[in-house]
């Protein structure tokens, strides 16, 4: 990649990156309207600007459509969380999937928290309480444990208490109740510490 192209790149993202902000300032103003214009005009706007832009409106919008208030609107809201899927955002395919779940879809919401529990603690954990709960979903027979150590890898709170219940009770062997209890204490100081980050993909 050339300077000249290299610096284009870092314009249309700062421009992106602006018009985005602008959006979220008016949502946070309550002027709904012209905030959606803003995050359109993005989706729309093709090559104006960075290629990350179009998603992250499309989230933003899904967002915004489906948020409790006098502008909620929840088929916009798939609409739009449907496009960012299509356009390549794992949090819309989660907001998705928890939609779907909710609603009683265990299937489709099974079929998103697969697809990205990789990249996503709580989808992994999901897919997991889902397939401990029914083994007729599982492809294979430890397929729910699979999941539920991408989850505990990725550090997951629900699924690291989970597992350290285990031990605490003795399930895993005499040995490891000691060790399960320490754990317990530094699992309830990563809560409190994610909780002040408020990064609710690892206890939700």
């Amino acid at each position: 990649m050339s300077d000249n192209e290299i610096s284009e790149v870092y314009q249309l993202e700062q421009l992106t990156n602006s018009a985005l902000a602008r959006a979220k300032e008016l949502l946070l103003k309550e002027k709904f309207r012209a905030a959606v214009a803003i995050y359109n005009e993005v989706i729309e706007g093709g090559s104006r600007w960075h290629a990350n832009g179009p998603c992250m409106a499309a989230v933003s919008l899904g967002i915004a459509f489906g948020a409790e208030g006098p502008h909620q609107d929840m088929i916009a809201s798939e609409k739009y969380y449907l496009l960012a899927e299509e356009l390549g955002s794992p949090l819309a395919t989660y907001y998705l999937a928890g939609r779907h779940h909710r609603n009683g879809n265990v299937g489709e919401a099974l079929k998103r928290y697969r697809a990205i529990a990789e990249e996503d603690a709580s989808a992994a954990y999901w897919a997991y309480r889902i397939l401990d709960a029914d083994e007729g979903l599982r492809t294979t027979p430890g397929e729910h444990q699979y999941f539920r150590q991408i989850a505990i890898r990725n550090g997951h709170l629900l699924a690291r208490r989970d597992e350290v219940r285990e031990r605490i009770l003795g399930r895993r062997g005499a040995w490891q109740v000691p060790g399960g209890i320490a754990d317990y204490f530094r699992l309830y100081l990563s809560a409190y510490r994610a909780a002040k980050a408020e990064e609710d993909f690892l206890y939700t």
